[in-house]
């Protein structure tokens, strides 16, 4: 029990991304959370990698080396060091922490769900102070002195969009949706913790945790053993049913609110910052950069927030060592008997705002391929 509660601060803390002091320039918990479990675990016993475990994170270091080679090459005095850091240190937690995790599969899932319920306990708490008690709690104010984006506007003028200990919905809702899925693709069900993640992912009123939350509801079906799941079908459509009255029995503008983040891209911050300024910038590239990518670590003000996963690869690696690395990934995973079809299904996560620069990165695609090759019973997808 007392390594499940280690594991699990471990895990919370990593998530605590948002908590970025830019007086030093770095988000500490995430950070300290990793150098703990690394060094804890390389001086508690003696390794013996499984080979393709080892093989995976050479490959790894060998095509993060060359790929900072292109940064220092293309943009020598815009190389941010402390970026290649990360990756780095994110590529050395996959290895030690898949070692040390891989058996552990009811620990890893406990320490998971843990973290959920911290999220949304906290998550809760602002939503309640601000409708019982008109009072916007700020975690990360409290803390940084920056403030958080939980203010509606527009037509959730007057509402709060609660982001727990996040600093925007989006994020909030991006890691509480990936902690869900794997979740559920493990336990192969679904409870009333992953349904508290849903549900809070969609009320935080962020167009991604709205589209992320209904996948997962959908995926539950789609990897539960059990069919004729009497307990989730009626919440999943109750809850669908009141939604589809709200938009048209009542005057919340939830539905124009939709739309205006829908076909008013232009308008709107995070879809420009996530998918319009990237693809803008990405035009300007020359030939080589476009196929071979600007490098790691290579910021410019016109990338430095480049903040969704797919463009973070296409924009710093190129058509072609992306295609290199979701091969080669592919392969591996192959070889560690991870669900492939897992894998793809994760790739979805990728349009919300997190990179290979972000530890939460490193632990999520570990987790995954921890808990999607270690799944005893049969899946529907195979």
């Amino acid at each position: 029990m007392q390594n499940k509660y280690f594991l699990t601060n471990i895990l919370f803390f990593i998530t605590l991304e948002s908590f970025y002091f830019y007086s030093i320039s770095i988000a500490p918990f995430p950070i300290v959370s990793f150098f703990i479990i690394i060094f804890y675990n390389i001086f508690a016993r003696n390794f013996i990698f499984s080979k393709n475990v080892l093989y995976y994170f050479i490959f790894l270091i060998t095509f993060f080396i060359i790929s900072t080679l292109i940064g220092f090459f293309n943009n020598p005095n815009g190389i941010r060091i402390s970026s290649i850091i990360a990756v780095f240190l994110g590529s050395l937690f996959y290895l030690i922490f898949y070692y040390n995790y891989y058996k552990k599969i009811n620990e890893l899932i406990y320490s998971l769900e843990r973290v959920i319920l911290i999220h949304t306990f906290f998550w809760l708490i602002q939503v309640l102070s601000f409708y019982f008690f008109s009072y916007k709690l700020d975690f990360l104010i409290l803390l940084t002195g920056e403030e958080s984006r939980i203010t509606g506007s527009g037509p959730l003028t007057g509402m709060i969009r609660a982001s727990g200990l996040f600093n925007e919905p989006g994020s909030y809702s991006l890691v509480i949706s990936i902690i869900t899925f794997i979740l559920i693709i493990a336990k192969k069900k679904i409870s009333y913790i992953e349904i508290a993640g849903i549900l809070s992912c969609f009320f935080s009123f962020s167009v991604s945790g709205m589209l992320f939350s209904l996948f997962l509801f959908f995926l539950y079906f789609k990897v539960s053993n059990n069919r004729y799941n009497y307990l989730v079908l009626p919440i999943i459509f109750i809850f669908l049913f009141h939604i589809i009255l709200f938009f048209y029995l009542s005057e919340f503008p939830l539905k124009i609110y939709i739309e205006g983040r829908f076909f008013s891209g232009n308008d709107d911050g995070s879809l420009s910052t996530r998918f319009i300024d990237p693809i803008s910038y990405f035009k300007t590239l020359d030939i080589n950069k476009k196929i071979f990518g600007i490098g790691l670590g290579n910021y410019s003000n016109e990338i430095s927030s480049v903040a969704s996963g797919i463009f973070a690869y296409l924009i710093h690696f190129g058509f072609f060592f992306t295609l290199i690395f979701f091969l080669f990934t592919r392969y591996f995973l192959v070889l560690l008997k991870v669900n492939i079809n897992y894998f793809l299904l994760s790739l979805v996560f990728l349009f919300g705002p997190i990179t290979f620069y972000r530890p939460s990165f490193w632990l999520f695609f570990t987790c995954l391929m921890i808990l999607g090759s270690n799944i005893n019973s049969k899946s529907k997808l195979g």
